[in-house]
């Protein structure tokens, strides 16, 4: 049944943000009480405004609270909140009060926009600046201020550092969601303009919020599909002892990407990269082309149950991880799963699959793309 549009009205009025993790509130208060504290001191010691004290928490709040919000980065916080205070003097001496209040506003708001330092404590900032301003010079306002705020934006860094937290926002370079949504932080700047979200969320944040939430949709997505309905069985592998002219056989033979090396209880010990092949055969010592394929091999494949949810696996192919994981059963290696297998399954899978059809109609369809030896990679 389709709600109300008083229902809808009364949903809009209700909360709208999450309940936060308990730790988070407990880390976010702690810090905005000592941050205050601490500019308060500076301020104090430097002879400030009581009256600064307004604006001054509500920007201690963003810094503390929100400090991945792009409206509580330092250049926001100093540009924004120093526009501000001289938006104040012009309007006042524009027209009268009580006009100039509304006009300091409004004027703080265009030249924090041009300065790109949005900043809302900034509002009350040219409130106060339009007010004070018949008795005080501008400066007078905005020396003390910059102190405090100064202050307060060292400790939000001092306590992101303490507590694990990023402050100032994040750099995209640093982000390898970035990369994983391979695009560039033009682009993803271009969409936060896009959609007006400019001023409550980073470009790199955005990247992560979209990288988890396409790996949640997967999940989602693939849940009725395990590691072992999109396995290739039985795994092509090399055991210990095969020497070089039969493991260049087998990458021949079966064009894979990647060999795993299992023991005769079907163990895996390790994984052979072409690499290593084209290494041995080109090296100018003659011994490396007597070399075994637990000689070559790398001991680190990747391992996964195979009743592990598929979903749970798409990122780790994805990005430049392993190109071949191995599917267990105990001890025993019983499939692989490969890039290959893991296109196949995108390109085949149907929305409308039910969890009773895993059995069937999954595994014909990926059957098909294990006919080509490609398929085996």
């Amino acid at each position: 049944m389709e709600p109300s549009r008083a229902s809808r009205i009364l949903h809009g009025l209700g909360p709208a943000m999450p309940w936060p993790e308990r730790r988070d509130v407990l880390r976010s208060t702690a810090g905005l009480a000592a941050g205050v504290l601490f500019a308060v001191t500076a301020g104090t010691l430097s002879g400030f405004a009581p009256e600064l004290i307004a604006p001054l928490g509500a920007s201690a709040l963003l810094i503390f609270v929100t400090p991945n919000s792009p409206l509580a980065q330092p250049w926001s916080v100093i540009v924004g909140s120093a526009v501000s205070v001289f938006a104040g003097h012009l309007a006042l001496l524009a027209v009268p009060l009580p006009w100039a209040g509304a006009l300091a506003v409004a004027l703080a708001v265009l030249l924090m926009v041009g300065a790109r330092a949005l900043h809302p404590p900034g509002g009350a900032v040219a409130l106060l600046s339009a007010i004070e301003g018949v008795e005080h010079d501008p400066w007078d306002l905005l020396a003390p201020m910059l102190v405090l705020l100064a202050a307060v934006i060292a400790a939000g860094m001092l306590w992101a550092r303490l507590t694990g937290r990023h402050y100032p926002l994040r750099d995209t370079s640093e982000v390898g969601a970035v990369q994983r949504l391979g695009l560039k932080p033009g682009q993803l700047q271009a969409l936060l303009v896009r959609f007006r979200q400019g001023a409550n969320l980073g470009a790199a944040d955005l990247a992560r919020l979209v990288a988890a939430a396409t790996d949640e949709a997967a999940r989602h997505r693939f849940r009725a599909l395990t590691c072992g309905d999109v396995m290739s069985s039985p795994p092509i592998a090399a055991r210990p002892g095969e020497r070089l002219p039969q493991l260049v056989a087998r990458f021949r033979g079966n064009a894979i990407k990647s060999l795993p090396v299992v023991d005769s209880d079907g163990r895996p010990l390790g994984v052979i990269q072409p690499g290593e092949i084209i290494a041995a055969l080109t090296s100018a010592d003659p011994g490396r082309r007597h070399q075994t394929a637990a000689q070559l091999m790398r001991a680190d494949i990747a391992k996964v149950p195979a009743d592990l949810p598929v979903g749970a696996l798409l990122h780790a192919l994805a990005d430049d991880g392993p190109q071949i994981v191995g599917v267990m059963e105990g001890p025993r290696m019983v499939g692989v799963i490969t890039r290959t297998n893991v296109i196949t399954l995108l390109l085949h899978h149907d929305e409308d699959w039910e969890v009773s059809d895993v059995e069937d109609r999954p595994r014909a369809r990926l059957d098909e793309g294990r006919s080509s030896p490609e398929a085996k990679a």
